[in-house]
């Protein structure tokens, strides 16, 4: 069983320490082999005992940002620090809330910070098989189809593309590079070491690396964008890769928004649905008994 979304995750997280690249391992998902469970497990045994050894000289933080808040996450997932966008879906406010809920460690140390992007700040691109051989050609490619998708100039958005196998098709993300930039500013003078800039859809599919099996399949991942708006990136897989990508507004029931998505992407129709989605949308989940339900990782669990 190919570890697909494990490289997927980790090769995406990485925008903002690398700027047009095709990434490498993950730094942040253990790989999946045959005992892929048992390694998560000791992996979150590992975690667990860290975070008994308080110090003021190390730390982490998860920083999560959308398009109407920034939040500072606690190892539950609960928020610890929140600001609202004054204008939301805009980049300059984005900012600003990111200042306001990054705090500087009590002491010089090793503080290491990870800030996740929700939409509208980060773009996903599906890219149709080529035989390039080189890493930019790919992420060449990954500007074209940006400009194709009518999401206009390529210039200043960062972009990284999933490494895969050969013959299939790649996922790749863009951020705004003004974005990147100044989270880097922040984290700087804040006393952080940036360590990730990861796109939330990455992420999420990386935590549930254990829970996903692949083949015909859907991944869905759903974010509130703004507080009165809510956003489905739908992600399909077929024989082993990518075979399309769209995001939808969710302004209808997910089924129907999973049934829309397929016919745009000319798909057919997944033989399993993965959903990772804000514990408040599952109670969506009697009304959609053939999906798996996962929780967001930057959401509470309870």
């Amino acid at each position: 069983m190919s570890p697909w979304w494990s490289r997927a995750a980790g090769q995406l997280h990485a925008i903002g320490r690398l700027h047009a690249q095709v990434l490498g391992a993950a730094a942040f998902v253990p790989a999946l082999r045959s005992d892929g469970i048992a390694s998560t497990l000791r992996l979150d045994a590992l975690k667990a005992q860290l975070r008994t050894r308080v110090s003021p000289w190390w730390s982490r933080h998860t920083l999560w940002v959308d398009g109407y808040q920034a939040v500072s996450l606690g190892e539950d997932a609960r928020p610890l620090a929140l600001s609202s966008l004054h204008q939301p879906c805009d980049l300059a406010s984005a900012l600003t809330a990111l200042e306001a809920v990054a705090t500087r460690p009590a002491k010089r140390g090793v503080h290491v910070a990870r800030v996740l992007v929700g939409a509208p700040f980060v773009h996903y691109l599906a890219l149709p098989w080529r035989p390039l051989p080189r890493p930019a050609d790919w992420v060449a490619l990954a500007r074209t189809q940006f400009i194709r998708d009518g999401m206009g100039a390529p210039d200043a958005w960062r972009f990284s593309v999933q490494d895969d196998g050969w013959g299939r098709m790649r996922l790749a993300a863009a951020v705004p590079e003004a974005l990147c930039a100044g989270i880097g500013g922040i984290c700087k003078a804040r006393g952080l070491s940036l360590s990730a800039i990861e796109p939330g859809f990455a992420h999420a599919l990386g935590r549930h690396a254990a829970r996903i099996h692949d083949g015909r399949i859907a991944v869905v991942e759903v974010e509130q964008s703004t507080p009165d708006a809510v956003i489905a990136h739908i992600g399909f897989r077929r024989d082993g890769g990518w075979s399309g990508f769209v995001a939808l507004p969710a302004t209808a029931p997910l089924p129907q928004v999973l049934r829309d998505a397929t016919v745009l992407c000319r798909q057919d129709e997944p033989e399993h649905t993965y959903v990772m989605a804000p514990l408040a949308l599952h109670m969506d989940a009697a009304h959609w008994p053939g999906a798996q339900w996962l929780p967001l990782p930057w959401c509470p669990h309870a």
